[in-house]
This record gives structure tokens, sequence and C-alpha cells, in this order.
């Protein structure tokens, strides 16, 4: 039984021009989407695994977990949450529970989401090949689904350093799919303004102003 996905993208930050600058003191915010791609899947998904290496740009102690869900439904994670476990109970409308683990491991600087599917009677993944909780897609989404989370960048970090994100997404016992790789630029300093000094009187119906700002090289 084939089941493998398509991986629409992992989206973050759109930034500020072609190098997608964001601000060292920015939350940046992060989706990883998914489907059970209907070319080359079978069967639902019973168990999916989401990993992200992290940039060493990032500091894996601000990651925060956001919602998450799958074709119709959608699930809030209590607000700063850096770990989260809970059992979905979906007996009415799928036939099983579904676990569902998120966090981050900060000794090896990876997130992950792990979604499990769970037989009420057995405890264990359904022995029906057919059972599970992401279906094959189609025109509705209902074989795609999605995971969020927020994070911030090293507050050491540098202008011009570059935030790479890409996620791997494992289908059972498939091999892990790669989603494309994004990027953000930091720009680790604001830009700063001096306007020259004007004599405290002016008695001329013009007055010519003059300043100069600057900004840290390469930012933008």
């Amino acid at each position: 039984m084939v089941r493998s996905c398509d991986p629409n993208d992992i989206l973050g930050p759109e930034g500020y021009g072609d190098e997608r600058f964001v601000s060292v003191n920015d939350e940046l915010g992060y989706t990883i989407r998914f489907e059970n791609d209907p070319e080359l899947a079978e069967g639902p998904a019973q168990v999916v695994l989401i990993t992200q290496d992290l940039s060493e740009h990032l500091n894996p102690l601000s990651f925060r977990l956001g919602a998450f869900g799958f074709a119709d439904y959608v699930f809030e994670v209590p607000a700063g949450m850096a770990s989260y476990n809970t059992r979905i109970d979906l007996r009415d409308s799928l036939n099983i529970y579904l676990d569902v683990v998120g966090g981050v491991n900060v000794s090896n600087n990876q997130i992950f989401w792990l979604f499990t599917s769970v037989d009420p009677g057995t405890g264990a993944t359904p022995d029906d090949p057919f059972t599970g909780f992401l279906a094959v897609n189609d025109s509705t989404g209902v074989g795609e689904g999605f995971v969020t989370y927020s994070i911030y960048p090293e507050s050491e970090s540098s202008t011009g350093d570059i935030i790479f994100a890409e996620a791997s997404i494992i289908f059972d016992v498939n091999e892990p799919i790669i989603t494309p790789e994004i990027f953000n630029t930091i720009d680790a300093l604001p830009p700063s303004s001096e306007m020259d000094e004007l004599a405290e009187f002016q008695f001329a119906s013009q007055i010519n102003l003059s300043w100069a700002a600057v900004d840290d090289e390469g930012g933008s």
C-alpha cells in the first residue's frame, strides 16, 4: 500500500525586498502544509511525522506551537506552548483516536509533530489499511493538512545572516519527502537619522533643512 504526499510548501514570513528581510526582533510565523497525493497514495495515512531542523540563526527556546489541522478540522494549541500532546476523539467520523505530539528538541535543534491513528479497540495503529486520519486527497481538500509555529531569530544574529527553512514529512513507513526550501535575511539594526540643528529663531520665509540617515551595511 503506497502512501505518500506532495508537500505544497513551507510558508514563512514574506519579508522585504528580494532578500526577504526580517528584523532580528521579529516574531516569525511559519506554516508547513502537506497532502496525501492522489497520484501516489492508495489509502489514507495512519501516521505522519513532520520534522524541521532549525537554522542556527533561530532561537529554539523561543519556539511556540500554533494551530494545526487536516481536511475540515482545525485545532488550536493553547498560547505559549513549546510542547503539546493530546488525543483527539474521531470515532464518530473516522472510527479512530488521533494522538498528536508536537514540540522542540533543543539538544539537536529540531522541531517535530507526530500524528498517530489509534484503533479504539486495540490501542494500536489500525490493522485495516483503509483506516487512517488523512484520506487520499480530492478536490475538497480532504487529504490536506498543516501545522504552524512561531519563533524568534537569535538576538546576536548579524545583518545578512540567512534563515533557511525546509521540512521533512514521512507518511507511515515511506521515505522522507522534503519540502521546498525557503529563506529570509536578517536585518539586525534599524536605520537612524539625524537632522542638523537650526537656530532657535528663524526670520526667513523659507528654511533649509538638512539631515543624514545611515543603516548598517547590507541591511534593508
